[in-house]
């Protein structure tokens, strides 16, 4: 199944004019193949962090530069990276020119792909432009940066090119997080109501029973608490009853 998806991402990779730019083959060729072997909106960015993944945190680390030998192998790593990045840009048309969006929008999902390749892209940029800065040599400066800028030129280009699109796209997903959220919710209302509907069913129920049980328990106390006045007086009737009542006559 991996082997199919990665024989598809190459097949999409030629056909989409994603890669492999001319402007790959002036002055230092070295350059990165991406091949996309996964699926998902950060399909081309997964494939691009397998070369290259400058964050924030690389340019955090120029506080220990000043330690010898420590130092030296971190401005090292460092200008690897935006060495790294560069052979990575030479192989994109996203960030070397020639970027034809027409023929990398196959779909809708496909151009998300695209949006947050770029969006990492330059963000990945930003941080090498930081590096250099901070880790790197005239001489370095000088071989790295003006390469280094003509890509972000590009990569922001294409973003801006592209930046309606990814927009729409963005909103669209939002309104349908919405519309769930507010599914949510609403399921969320039902079943409050619902539990409040029984407890107060439950409430109701148990109030009877409890009001039932003390009018049980209330003519019990008083049937025997009155029990002996009661047969008392049952006893007087039946002995008045039978002295002075008036009795039917016998029969002939």
């Amino acid at each position: 199944m991996k082997r199919y998806i990665a024989v598809l991402a190459v097949i999409f990779v030629v056909n989409s004019g994603l890669y492999l730019s001319a402007d790959a083959f002036q002055g230092d060729t070295t350059f990165y193949t991406i091949v996309i072997t996964s699926s998902g909106d950060d399909s081309i960015v997964n494939a691009i962090k397998q070369f290259s993944d400058i964050t924030k945190a690389d340019e955090n680390r120029w506080g220990f530069s000043w330690v010898p030998v420590v130092g030296s192998t971190i401005r090292d790593g460092m200008i690897t990276k935006v060495r790294e990045f560069l052979r990575v840009c030479r192989g994109l048309s996203l960030a070397s020119g020639g970027f034809n969006h027409s023929n990398v929008f196959l779909s809708t999902h496909k151009l998300v792909e695209v949006c947050r390749a770029l969006s990492n892209l330059d963000d990945q940029g930003r941080s090498a432009q930081a590096l250099l800065g901070k880790f790197a040599n005239g001489a370095e400066r000088n071989l790295y940066g003006p390469e280094l800028t003509k890509f972000i030129m590009n990569i922001r280009k294409n973003k801006d090119l592209i930046k309606p699109l990814c927009d729409q796209i963005k909103q669209t997903k939002v309104t349908k997080s919405e519309k769930q959220l507010q599914t949510q919710r609403n399921l969320l209302e039902v079943n409050k109501l619902w539990w409040q509907t029984n407890q107060l069913r439950w409430k109701m129920a148990k109030d009877m029973s409890t009001q039932a049980y003390k009018g049980v328990k209330w003519l019990a106390q008083t049937v025997n608490e009155n029990s002996a006045p009661l047969l008392s007086a049952a006893a007087m009737w039946f002995v008045y009853d039978r002295m002075f009542g008036t009795r039917r006559p016998a029969a002939q």
